[in-house]
């Protein structure tokens, strides 16, 4: 739901923990599906307001999520160590207090002739307002909270 006008951010994060200082994980969520080495960029540095998102497996028939991140106004933040899979990214903007979702994207790993191994590096830039051309989707406040 978006308002008329910006709302003073939260004081605290959902799980009452103080929202970090910097672009970070949020203290007293799980970190999982660490066993890889994709990484997930995300953007937020053309936006006025903090986010705060959660990277979502969709891979399995029910959605986790496996990550819970701050994201400040104007800033990016990289999630690393993901695991191959789909994932999708949720995020609350924490102006208007709109809520949205990416589309999904696939993390691959796959072997490098001559030995290693070729991660994926997504980027993800955030929309502030839902708009299907930039991959931004309405999402409502249960879709969210699952």
């Amino acid at each position: 739901m978006r308002h008329d006008e910006p709302q003073p951010r939260p004081d605290k994060a959902p799980n009452g923990e103080s929202w970090p200082a910097t672009s970070a994980y949020i203290p007293g969520y799980e970190v999982l599906y660490t066993n890889g080495g994709s990484q997930l960029v995300i953007d937020n540095s053309h936006n006025d307001f903090d986010v705060f998102l959660k990277v979502v497996s969709v891979t399995d028939p029910e959605p986790k999520t496996v990550r819970s991140v701050f994201v400040l106004a104007h800033d990016h933040f990289s999630v690393g160590n993901l695991r191959t899979g789909t994932y999708e990214v949720r995020y609350h903007e924490l102006g208007f207090g709109t809520l949205l979702r990416s589309s999904t994207f696939a993390l691959e790993e796959s072997a490098i002739a001559g030995g290693g191994t070729r991660y994926s590096i997504v980027t993800l830039p955030l929309q502030m307002a839902a708009d299907e051309s930039a991959n931004a989707y309405p999402l409502t406040a249960e879709e969210f909270e699952q």
